[in-house]
């Protein structure tokens, strides 16, 4: 189901996540309340006002029941009061039970909606803009949804529009006891303030858990992901002490928290019988006195009992929508992320293998001492074959990025065809780019969804072809599943490296790309391995453009140019000695040497 049509789901009863979460940014909080309030559907806020109508069923009946159907023995109005009460209880638990369902399914709908958008702002988003922040920080951003969906789509919203029945409350108290009604009003506003004054401790100690929280498990992600460098190290006693400090900063946070809450929600209980026994201790006077009726007591410390509920939830309400912009501002800042420039650019362009860069210079940010690259400039003619060596850091990466349109140069410009990759659409530049990276990505699934990069049809036939091709057909046979292997994290780590840069090999060639870019795509491969890499650049020279980044001299005696990487720029590299170093048989395989 396409995204808009989730976003009009949400806007059906609530206002469009996105539409609403572009326009929080500026907008004061009692402002947003209202958005978010007003923006409820209207069946939703009948249903509370029906609700509230019929939880003063009980309180008239008690009424009737002490000063009319007893002192009568009207046993025949007291069945039916009875089984009208009956009906009012079970319409009041459907219409309960109806809003809960609604008010659920919005909330899915609006977190669905929000996540969608969150995700295709990521994978649309511009790469440097994306690094600059932690990966566990973008989980910490879609966590944010769930907390949004659970403070503006939760049942503590409702008790907005149970509030206006306090009101009731006290004038059918009145109506019942007349100035008895004191009672309750006063204590109302005590516990108020109250409220008010815990209030305050308690949002600081939510601040400060939800920052505790982060932090914890931003180091957490960390420390999982070093594993393999902490441990070389002998870094675990120091991570443990860190960790230990943490947990017991985070430990007297949640102490405070619940401290707070127990006694707010203490006084609350405590708040709520000195309230009904007030009422029952003057009100008793009153009755002793003639001047109350029993029903009357009865009713108004049932009603008095009921005050204090709807304003304790509307102020719990209150201040979780206040911590509420916390999350807001985390989602806000991944709409925020720059997106790569799609939309004015050319789509569908086919794409024939020219490529040039002209006096391309480019640095990363925080680079202080001269440009990764400078002024780099070179030529690659359609199905031409060249390969590129040099040093460690010498830019050979950061030259792939590039060609992807990944980054963009500061100075220059990198053109296919004659176009700018400016003026291309990535995705479709990249559809008609076949990439082996030096370390390839296993994602979770089967062998079979990596080999096509999660796509059906004609993938999958390809997949096979290039699979046999490549030898990947005896190393599956040795799988419990064979292509329909499942393949988790763990697994991925510990797959040979050798078979996982042939898997991200048949994963580049799917589609047949124009363009190869291989980047140390020999790692960990095995003679015989080696060998069949080797046969197939020979068979697809001169039939696609390919750019081979390589140490290894017998793939650089393929090339039909080479080039050495050095100081940000490339030398073309003319003698046979200058290409090859040491002679070596194109049989000999095995791992390339690092970069």
């Amino acid at each position: 189901m396409a995204l808009h049509h989730y976003v009009e789901l949400t806007s059906m009863g609530w206002i469009s996540s996105i539409n609403w979460f572009r326009s929080v940014r500026e907008t004061p909080l009692s402002t947003k309340l209202g958005q978010v309030v007003f923006g409820i559907k209207p069946e939703i806020v009948f249903a509370s006002f029906v609700i509230n109508l019929l939880s003063l069923a009980l309180p008239i009946v008690i009424l009737q029941l002490y000063d009319r159907i007893i002192p009568q023995q009207a046993v025949q109005t007291l069945i039916a009061l009875m089984v009208g009460l009956l009906v009012v209880c079970l319409f009041d638990t459907t219409l309960k039970i109806c809003r809960s369902v609604v008010m659920d399914r919005l909330g899915a709908d609006f977190e669905l909606t929000t996540t969608l958008l969150l995700m295709e702002r990521i994978l649309h988003s511009d790469l440097s803009a994306f690094e600059e922040s932690r990966h566990s920080e973008y989980l910490d951003k879609f966590k944010s949804i769930e907390r949004v969906r659970e403070i503006q789509f939760g049942q503590n919203i409702l008790s907005i529009f149970d509030l206006p029945f306090v009101v009731i409350f006290f004038v059918m108290i009145w109506v019942f006891a007349g100035y008895l009604v004191l009672i309750p009003m006063v204590l109302f506003f005590v516990f108020i303030a109250f409220f008010l004054f815990a209030s305050k401790s308690l949002h600081d100690a939510i601040l400060k858990r939800d920052g505790l929280f982060e932090k914890r498990h931003n180091f957490l992600i960390e420390v999982l992901q070093g594993m393999q460098t902490l441990k070389p190290l002998a870094m675990e006693s120091q991570m443990l002490r860190r960790h230990e400090r943490m947990a017991a900063e985070t430990s007297g946070t949640l102490f405070r928290l619940a401290y707070i809450n127990n006694l707010i929600q203490s006084a609350t209980s405590s708040f709520s019988q000195i309230v009904i026994i007030a009422f029952v201790t003057v009100g008793a006077v009153y009755a002793v006195n003639g001047d109350l009726s029993i029903g009357a007591l009865a009713a108004g410390s049932m009603l008095s009992g009921r005050i204090l509920q709807p304003a304790t939830r509307v102020l719990s309400f209150w201040m979780q929508w206040q911590t509420a912009k916390v999350s807001e501002s985390k989602i806000i800042h991944l709409l925020n992320l720059p997106q790569e420039p799609n939309e004015k650019s050319e789509r569908g362009v086919r794409l024939s293998g020219n490529i040039e860069l002209l006096n391309v210079c480019f640095h990363y940010k925080g680079e202080e001492l001269g440009n990764t690259l400078e002024n780099l400039s070179l030529t690659i003619e359609e199905n031409k074959f060249i390969t590129i060596t040099g040093e460690n850091g010498c830019g050979k990466s950061t030259l792939v990025k590039l060609l992807l349109g990944i980054v963009d140069p500061q100075r220059g410009d990198v053109r296919y065809d004659d176009r700018s990759v400016t003026e291309l659409n990535k995705q479709s530049l990249r559809n008609q780019i076949g990439v082996v990276p030096q370390r390839g990505m296993i994602f979770a699934g089967t062998i079979l969804d990596n080999l096509t990069g999660f796509r059906k049809g004609e993938a999958v036939t390809q997949a096979l072809d290039y699979a046999h091709l490549l030898g990947l057909n005896e190393d599956l046979t040795y799988m419990p599943n064979g292509l329909e292997t499942e393949v988790d994290s763990s697994a991925a780590n510990n797959m040979p490296e050798g078979l996982r840069q042939r898997i991200v090999m048949v994963r580049a060639l799917i589609g047949n790309p124009k363009i190869l870019i291989l980047d140390d795509a020999n790692t960990g491969y095995d003679k015989e391995n080696f060998s069949r890499l080797f046969e197939y650049l020979k068979t697809v020279k001169g039939k696609k453009t390919i750019i081979l980044i390589t140490q290894h001299p017998a793939l650089m005696s393929l090339s039909d140019h080479c080039y050495k990487m050095k100081d940000g720029n490339v030398k073309k590299m003319f003698s046979r000695v200058e290409v090859a170093g040491t002679r070596s048989d194109t049989q000999e395989g095995g791992p390339n040497e690092s970069k």
